[in-house]
């Protein structure tokens, strides 16, 4: 269980991680998790999964590297 633990941010850590405002940061973590809940998972009102938000925000290079040559 240790393992899983810090993985839920709240809103002030989204907004560092983003560099955004934290009012803000409340507007993103709602949109993830309405996009979550779509796909079916339970979320937690005021937090998001880190891996989510990273996978939203950060695509890995390769990802962007593919989508580029399809242009």
């Amino acid at each position: 269980m240790d393992e899983n633990r810090g993985r839920m941010l709240g809103s002030k850590q989204v907004a560092e991680i983003l560099g955004i405002s934290v009012s803000y940061a409340y507007k993103i973590i709602d949109q993830l998790n309405r996009e979550l809940e779509k796909a079916g998972y339970l979320t937690l009102h005021g937090k998001v999964d880190s891996l989510y938000l990273n996978q939203r925000f950060f695509p890995s290079s390769e990802k962007i590297q593919t989508e580029n040559r399809k242009e």
